[in-house]
């Protein structure tokens, strides 16, 4: 399998669109549990929701920034194959085919 540049910043496009969804999910589930919450009061398992909601807040905060992490390195990556094709390009440039 043959890796270009391209190919590296799409997996780090990838990456961000991953981080973007678990972002919107996080929201997502503090709206139901605050639905719930106000549905529901008096209810002995609510205060463990709110548990619950913060371990999931903070496992998304996790993955959301690995995946930032990911995506940096696949950027860094992609740069770093560029700077080598063109100092290749340079190097034998002027060479006879």
């Amino acid at each position: 399998m043959g890796v270009s540049s391209s190919y590296l910043r799409s997996r780090a496009d990838a990456c961000e669109a991953c981080k973007d969804q678990v972002r919107t999910t996080c929201a997502g589930a503090e709206d139901a549990d605050q639905e719930l919450a106000r549905q529901d009061q008096g209810w002995s398992f609510i205060a463990g929701l709110q548990e619950m909601q913060a371990r999931w807040e903070a496992l998304n905060a996790v993955i959301a920034d690995r995946l930032g992490q990911a995506s940096l390195n696949f950027r860094d990556s992609a740069d770093a194959f560029d700077a080598n094709e063109t100092a290749i390009r340079s190097a034998f440039g002027g060479l006879p085919h």
